[in-house]
């Protein structure tokens, strides 16, 4: 994604809860930080069902092939549940090239 994607662009992410792949919108894409070994974007995701949010993505790519550091994040993540923990909603892949993203869906906080 470019600074602001003001196009909707839909994707097959897996609900951690259930392990199952959805369909999601995602709508009004804008860039907010870069860091080291990620971007993050803010925007809104709904799904099929018409729950629609306000999101924040975690966009990284893996140096290492095989199960890489941020899948452990990620395992992890999927157990938390806790009122001081941002959550994690959503999580997809997508190669480009040679190079594999993972995207991390969290909610948004104000």
């Amino acid at each position: 994604m470019t600074k602001s994607q003001k196009t909707t662009v839909k994707i097959s992410v897996e609900d951690p809860e259930t392990g199952k792949n959805i369909l999601l919108k995602l709508q009004n894409m804008n860039f907010l930080a870069a860091g080291a070994f990620s971007n993050v974007y803010r925007g809104i995701a709904s799904t099929d069902n018409g729950e629609k949010r306000e999101v924040v993505i975690k966009k990284t790519w893996p140096k290492k092939k095989g199960k890489s550091s941020e899948e452990d994040i990620l395992e992890m993540l999927r157990r938390l549940k806790h009122k001081n923990i941002v959550m994690l909603l959503y999580s997809y892949q997508k190669t480009h090239k040679d190079r594999t993203c993972l995207a991390l869906i969290f909610e948004s906080m104000p």
